[in-house]
C-alpha cells in the first residue's frame, strides 16, 4: 500500500513544522503556519488490498500469484500475480493461460 499526503500552503514568513513531518517523512522540512493550510489531499492506494486480505487470512498463500474475482473477472491481484502477466479485469481463463499456479479466490461477497 502506498500512502501520498500534499499539503497546499501559502508563503509565509512565521512558519513552525507541519505536524506529521519529520526526517524521512515526504513532507520533512515544509514548514508553515496552522492558519495558513488550505487544503489537505490524502491518497491511500489500495490497489491490490482484498488479494492482501487473502494472504493475511491465509498465510500459506504468501509468495504466490493471488488473485480474487468475481463472475468470471479478476478484481485483483498481488504483485506475484502482476508480474507474471495477471492483470485487473482479465478473464479468468486468459489470465490462467498467463499464470497456470494462480490461486483464485472467490470475491463473491465483496
Amino acid at each position: 500500500w502506498g500512502v501520498f499526503c500534499c499539503m497546499s500552503l501559502r508563503p509565509s514568513s512565521a512558519s513552525h513544522m507541519v505536524p506529521g513531518s519529520g526526517p524521512g517523512h515526504a513532507l520533512d522540512g515544509v514548514e508553515a503556519r496552522p492558519d495558513q493550510l488550505r487544503s489537505v489531499v490524502i491518497h491511500i492506494d489500495l490497489d491490490c488490498f482484498y488479494a492482501q486480505c487473502e494472504e493475511i487470512r491465509n498465510p500459506s498463500l504468501v509468495g504466490l500469484p493471488v488473485c480474487v474475482y468475481q463472475k468470471f473477472l479478476i478484481v485483483t491481484c498481488n504483485y506475484v500475480a502482476r508480474s507474471r502477466g495477471v492483470q485487473k479485469l482479465m478473464a479468468i481463463e486468459a489470465a490462467r493461460q498467463r499464470c497456470p499456479d494462480l490461486v483464485l479466490c472467490n470475491g463473491e461477497d465483496l
